[in-house]
């Protein structure tokens, strides 16, 4: 899992592959899926990062990442679990 914060969105990505990490990023040819995050200021800051998944629904959920004074999150929903899988 990586993201790439920009200002008012931050974009996820979820990669096939484990293990990698850093900068630069060169897995495109790996990825899953690329979506946008809604991003929102939060107050009082967290100290620490943290990535919590909310439970919605039957199949659904929402992942938050918090960082400082910025939460960024996206609503998962269980789709096809083989489109794009390899």
């Amino acid at each position: 899992m990586f993201t790439v914060p920009d200002g008012d969105k931050w974009t996820l990505i979820i990669n096939k592959k484990t293990g990698e990490w850093g900068i630069p990023y060169k897995y495109e040819s790996d990825e899953l899926i690329r979506v946008d995050m809604a991003v929102t200021r939060i107050d009082p800051p967290v100290e620490n990062l943290v990535i919590e998944y909310d439970k919605m629904g039957a199949e659904d959920c929402t992942l938050t990442i918090d960082w400082e004074t910025t939460r960024a999150s996206v609503h998962i929903t269980r789709g096809d679990r083989s489109e794009g899988m390899d």
